[in-house]
């Protein structure tokens, strides 16, 4: 079974894993559009206790535009994990 929705692979070119932690795994892409480099954050929905309501509530405040922080690029799903990148 593969781990990522075929959206998500069909955009990114997959490099390298970052970094793990408690809600999530972190990897490193390329945006096959722009060439440019992403980080791909994959979270389980359990693991984090939150309703698809909380998840949708925080992916529209990092979808904000801020100089200051991360931005939301894109957004997967696949059974029960998301993708943020």
């Amino acid at each position: 079974m593969e781990l990522f929705p075929e959206e998500l692979t069909n955009a990114f070119e997959f490099k390298d894993h970052l970094n793990f932690g408690g809600y999530g795994t972190i990897y490193r892409a390329m945006k096959r559009s722009n060439r440019k480099m992403y980080a791909i954050k994959a979270v389980a929905r359990a693991s984090t206790g939150s309703s698809w309501k909380d998840i949708g509530a925080e992916l529209q405040v990092l979808s904000w535009v801020n100089p200051y922080k991360l931005r939301l690029d894109s957004f997967f799903v696949k059974d029960e994990t998301f993708f943020m990148s």
